[in-house]
């Protein structure tokens, strides 16, 4: 029985129309838009229902129809699609509408001081006059306006309908207080809208929670006016934008699981993160979302200028990035870059040819497992509250360290947190998962003592799942130590005191803990990065312990940008191994995974990886020669036949990335602006890399490069395949076959 074919993996293009004169939209028709898409071999196309200026592009009841959008825009695109066997996926219901703001001031958000929330930010001291794109609210009159444009846009006849990211936050900044919030909230709650941030506030906790179920109500209506409407086929999808808002879209994917068909994982951020973004978001989407199919974009244009395209090798990286991970690549393609600017066209072409005459090798297939990270977005919340990003810097570290090392990743989140989940990894890493419930804790120790591998560290189980302190671990018999407060230093030190596995290759005996702040204003150093938990009654091996600094801040550079010498040694352990039934913990006092984040250096990593080595007690599934430049991510097929090896060159020219700052109290002129974002030019080939499958059975298998069909040969000793792959340009796939 074939699949659905959103469940499949899938070539996509998104094509915006974006333009409020619309004087772009006239050189365009509809039957080209779908042209494009055959020409680059995509087999999926997303666009428009609406504009953000609330101008449909169909014949709506609802909605003014654009001006510039001749006859029936929507009916023409489905009609000629469908005879072109493209699939056509229609946006809807954004809350950007300026036309419903116009129609109706009152249905959109308010802030706390009655002012229009719009779209983004504008800049300080700049005035408003006319809002471009305000935000609707969903507890206005204009959730009944959703549901007529679903029923309007399904008639249609379009295979699926995508939600882009509701706008409606709880952070105070961007929070509601209109009229329908405000009786909403209490008519839900019984409580007056809270005005005042007050995490110890019952009301402002309770607030802070509706407001993602106002947001997972609304999609619920959705999906259930789809099926009252006959449409159960029809898969509803939602983007994620998993980096975007720090973070709070994501949750909304992990209470939807039930709901959503598909998640589309928007990163329009790409361009100013490291290389391996792409891999990180569609790997953190699918595990929020329970293995949904991820849907991951690429911009046409670098950075947020779309009428500039990027650098082909950009483009190429970036489709190749979503594959690799398990998704299926979107390119998103805006009006003014298609008129403008068609260098990069034949390249995504070039690009979802190669992947369409592979994507067959993804179908039902599932990760080498081996390191699972957890995202806990009760964490994040409850724990990061207003300030989530040293957090979401502690669990990024992590991925990071062992992406770039070659060792298969992937993300756990809080759902999951079961031991018939957990069990799947060699080794789990709580990086900072302050807020853990006690049943997650009871799977968590099942999973070690029947000989899983930990890595925990800092705050690590603290917390109940809704932020309340426990005054110790609730993990304390697995880490071998006891909470007792926090060292609360600017700078601190690790002093590694005995040979170990876990110390091996560092060169040093002390490690710095902690860093200055880069905006230099408000502080010297960057908040709590050189705190330590402390700990007492240690049971097991103290392997570093805590060194406190000579004073608040060094010496070297003027105004203390330096880090102190180091002083005393405390009684108190920084790094803690402890054996508990069959598995292995490592417990580290401190944000290793943040250190690692923000400063990149091999201690950190180290530290890392042979913490993992130690804990997992077990070889990894894939080991490689390959440098940290090159991605290596391996995947099975579920009958156990196949073995499929991405391997992603990531060697390129040297990127700039160069990202605003603040400044001290006496500024002085900077040399150049400290803004610059240049992306990938150039891939640099890499050779002669040593691929090695670990604990194969002893039969008879075919190595081949499906994109070549080209056999490799391989050898076997002691149940381990290696194989060499003489040179890498940019790509391959590797395809290790039993012989039937």
């Amino acid at each position: 029985m074939n699949k659905p074919w959103f469940l499949r993996k899938l070539r996509i293009l998104q094509f915006n129309i974006e333009d409020p004169y619309g004087y772009m939209l006239e050189t365009i028709k509809p039957k080209e838009i779908v042209d494009l898409a055959k020409k680059l071999h995509a087999n999926t196309l997303v666009i428009f229902a609406r504009d953000g200026w609330g101008r449909a592009f169909y014949k709506s009841k609802v909605y003014p129809t654009h001006p510039k959008a001749r006859n029936d825009f929507l009916k023409e695109i489905v009609e000629y699609a469908k005879n072109q066997d493209v699939k056509v996926v229609v946006m809807i219901a954004h809350t950007s509408n300026k036309w419903l703001y116009r129609e109706h001031p009152d249905w959109v958000q308010r802030t706390i001081n009655g002012e229009v929330i719009a779209l983004d930010s504008i800049p300080v001291n700049t005035s408003v006059e006319d809002y471009e794109w305000p935000l609707a609210c969903l507890n206005s009159p204009f959730k009944d306006i959703i549901l007529k444009e679903v029923e309007e846009t399904l008639a249609y006849n379009v295979d699926a309908l995508m939600l882009d990211s509701f706008r409606y936050q709880p952070d105070i900044g961007r929070a509601c207080y209109c009229k329908y919030c405000r009786e909403q909230f209490k008519k839900d709650t019984g409580y007056e809208l809270p005005t005042k941030q007050d995490w110890n506030s019952t009301e402002w906790r309770k607030a802070w929670e509706w407001r993602y179920n106002v947001v997972v109500k609304r999609i619920k209506e959705i999906k259930k006016k789809m099926k009252e409407l006959g449409y159960n086929d029809i898969p509803l999808i939602y983007n994620n934008h998993p980096a975007g808002w720090g973070g709070r879209t994501a949750r909304i994917v992990e209470e939807l699981r039930d709901t959503l068909d598909v998640v589309f994982a928007e990163c329009s951020e790409v361009d100013h993160e490291p290389m391996g973004f792409l891999i990180e978001m569609v790997k953190l989407t699918q595990a929020l979302s329970g293995e949904k199919p991820v849907w991951a974009s690429r911009n046409y244009f670098h950075m947020y200028r779309p009428p500039t395209a990027t650098t082909p090798t950009a483009i190429r990286q970036g489709i190749l990035e979503i594959f690799v991970a398990g998704g299926s690549p979107l390119v998103l393609i805006f009006l003014s870059s298609y008129i403008q600017d068609k260098r990069l066209l034949d390249v995504i072409a070039q690009e979802f040819s190669r992947i369409e005459r592979i994507e067959e090798y993804m179908d039902d297939v599932e990760p080498l497992r081996y390191v699972g990270v957890v995202f806990s977005s009760s964490t994040r919340d409850w724990y990061g509250k207003d300030k989530p990003e040293p957090y979401t810097s502690e669990v990024r570290g992590f991925f990071y360290a062992n992406l770039y090392s070659n060792i298969p990743v992937e993300f756990i989140a809080s759902p999951d947190i079961r031991y018939e989940e957990l069990r799947k990894y060699k080794c789990i890493i709580l990086a900072n998962t302050a807020c853990i419930s006690d049943k997650q804790v009871k799977e968590i120790e099942k999973y070690v003592t029947n000989g899983g591998g930990l890595i925990a560290t800092y705050q690590t189980s603290l917390y109940t799942e809704k932020g309340y302190e426990r005054y110790d671990f609730a993990l304390s018999n697995l880490f071998g130590a006891h909470y007792y407060g926090l060292l609360k230093v600017p700078w601190s030190y690790i002093q590694l005191e005995r040979d170990h596995v876990i110390t091996e290759g560092i060169g040093t005996k002390l490690i710095l803990w902690g860093d200055m702040s880069y905006e230099f204003k408000d502080t010297r150093t960057e908040g709590d990065l050189a705190y330590h938990a402390l700990t007492r009654n240690v049971k097991g091996e103290a392997i570093a312990r805590i060194a406190q600094a000579l004073g608040e801040y060094g010496y070297e550079y003027t105004l203390g940008k330096s880090a102190p010498p180091p002083g005393n040694t405390l009684d108190s352990p920084s790094i803690i191994a402890n054996i508990v039934g069959k598995g292995r913990v490592v417990y580290f006092t401190g944000q290793l995974g943040r250190m690692y984040w923000r400063t990149g250096l091999p201690e950190y990593r180290a530290l890392i990886i042979n913490s993992i080595k130690w804990a997992s007690n077990a070889k990894p599934p894939i080991t490689t020669n390959a440098p940290e430049t090159v991605r290596v991510i391996a995947y099975k097929s579920k009958d156990d036949t196949r073995i499929i090896i991405h391997l992603l060159n990531q060697t390129t020219n040297q990127r700039i990335l160069l990202r605003p700052t603040g400044s001290s109290k006496y500024k002085l002129p900077g040399f150049s602006e400290n803004v610059a974002m240049h992306p990938p030019r150039t891939i640099i080939p890499v050779h002669n890399i040593e691929v090695a499958i670990n604990n194969v059975n002893i039969d008879n298998y075919v190595v081949y490069e499906p994109l070549t069909n080209t056999k490799i040969e391989y050898k076997i000793r002691e149940r381990t395949l290696t194989c060499t792959i003489k040179e890498l340009q940019d790509y391959k796939l590797i395809v290790i076959e039993k012989k039937k």
